[in-house]
């Protein structure tokens, strides 16, 4: 998020590639939470997925923060500009990981933040 912000701001934002790979997130206060109760509450056992339970679509999280700092986002990035620019790193950009937090909800974890447009509002303000 601190990487996007400035762009969003200057009203450059936009989605990657054809945006329609998953993203998963997390609010800090829920990713806080959740290393705190996974430590201390035995319902947890094994690998826990720090991720909010609602992942959404790259051009619905740059939709979401040009919302969240008022500008528009309608300058997508290309994914031969990432490639060209990040090489193979791109591919973290450009691919869809759909990861659900499932032993967190299982344990009973509460999302402070399970929304993204109010984990945005919480966090740019």
């Amino acid at each position: 998020l601190p990487r996007m912000l400035p762009l969003f701001r200057a009203g450059l934002g936009g989605s990657l590639g054809g945006g329609r790979q998953w993203t998963s997130w997390i609010h800090r206060d829920d990713a806080i939470g959740l290393v705190g109760a996974a430590l201390a509450d035995t319902r947890y056992d094994g690998p826990v997925n720090a991720v909010a339970p609602t992942p959404v679509r790259q051009r619905e999280l740059a939709a979401a923060v040009a919302r969240a700092v008022g500008r528009p986002a309608f300058v997508p990035v290309p994914a031969i500009v990432l490639r060209s620019l990040l090489g193979s790193r791109a591919a973290l950009l450009l691919t869809s990981q759909l990861t659900v937090p499932a032993a967190a909800t299982a344990a009973g974890y509460a999302f402070r933040y399970p929304r993204l447009d109010a984990a945005l509002t919480a966090s740019v303000g």
